[in-house]
């Protein structure tokens, strides 16, 4: 956009200065979820704790949308969905009955949205991963737009990139600009694996003239127990019980009382480890800003972790080490190699 706006008034190497990526009053939080049991406990935990307010959960089809329903209606009343599917008069309905605040929750496409400008939405969910970072940043920017604290949930499993990239294979669109998403889907990605504060990497994704380091209102910069939305706070009518996507309840298996941590490796570091991380986080934001570059796209926690697991020594090694591809190594694999065995 930068770059058509200059080329329309003929400027010459303009002076570029982008700002207001910065919404210190929305608490991002992301949430890696094995699966939909696990999406549906940490939804359920949202919308039970989000007690004023608007909320708007957005779904990446439309049976998610009409299966989310089925399964939320019963515990929600004042809930509805909304997407293209729907007839004109069915949509404007709902979007009317939205404006009233007769239905305070709605699960959503993109279709909705545009033009939409609410002050009091509490809570944004995405429960699928959007396709690309300007779309997140959009959708979440309807939270707290009056200015109060607002939150934004995005709950991550391996199979929304599926999702995602399904659409771009059947998209039909030409060579050019489905490389375009393909690479604004991979941000995507790193952006829910990476390990960096949210703002910060939204800052930095977008050139904003405002950078940060820790922002205090995101679930990277605070503790697990400090998180808005928490699996210790889960209580589905009763202990051990959850939605199912047929609508009903069933009891499940017993968990460890200990909260999960937001992470993609299950495996216990030692102390030596913990400090190598810490070691390689710092040349990732360092390498991150030398570039000018959010430190989630330079790698991912993932990759972090597979890196402290398997200790590469060589750029054939590395290849293994998740997230890593030719480009990569070629740019600073001898880099990262020398700072892993400093």
């Amino acid at each position: 956009v930068l770059a058509d706006i200059a080329h329309q008034l003929h400027l010459k190497n303009p002076s570029k200065h982008v700002h207001g990526f910065y919404r210190p009053n929305l608490y991002y939080q992301v949430e890696y979820c094995e699966d939909d049991q696990e999406k549906l406990n940490f939804l359920h935990a949202a919308l039970s704790e989000t007690k004023e307010g608007r909320i708007i959960i957005y779904a990446g089809t439309r049976k998610k949308c009409e299966e989310l329903h089925e399964i939320l209606a019963p515990l929600f009343p004042d809930i509805d969905y909304y997407h293209a599917g729907l007839s004109s008069d069915e949509r404007e309905s709902i979007h009317d009955q939205y404006e009233k605040e007769n239905v305070r929750i709605l699960i959503a496409t993109n279709a909705f949205g545009m033009g939409v400008d609410h002050p009091n939405v509490r809570l944004v969910v995405h429960y699928q991963m959007p396709a690309n970072v300007e779309s997140y940043y959009q959708e979440v920017g309807r939270a707290g737009r009056d200015g109060f604290n607002s939150t934004c949930l995005l709950l991550y499993a391996k199979k929304d990139k599926g999702l995602q990239s399904y659409f771009i294979i059947n998209s039909k669109a030409p060579r050019s600009i489905t490389d375009n998403k393909w690479r604004a889907l991979e941000a995507m990605v790193q952006f829910c694996e990476g390990g960096e504060c949210r703002h910060a990497g939204i800052l930095t994704y977008f050139k904003d003239t405002k950078r940060i380091e820790h922002c205090g209102h995101c679930d990277v910069c605070v503790t697990s127990s400090d998180r808005k939305i928490s699996r210790k706070k889960i209580s589905i009518v009763g202990a051990g019980k959850a939605p199912l996507s047929n609508g009903f309840l069933r009891k499940t298996k017993a968990k460890s009382k200990k909260a999960k941590k937001n992470t993609f490796d299950s495996s216990v570091l030692t102390n030596a480890d913990q400090m190598l991380m810490r070691q390689i986080k710092a040349w990732r934001l360092d390498y991150a800003k030398s570039k000018d570059i959010p430190a989630f796209l330079v790698f991912s926690d993932k990759s972090l972790h597979d890196l402290v697991k398997k200790m590469p020594k060589t750029s054939s090694d590395l290849r293994k080490v998740y997230g890593f591809g030719p480009q990569k190594i070629e740019q600073f694999g001898s880099e990262l190699l020398q700072a892993l065995h400093r």
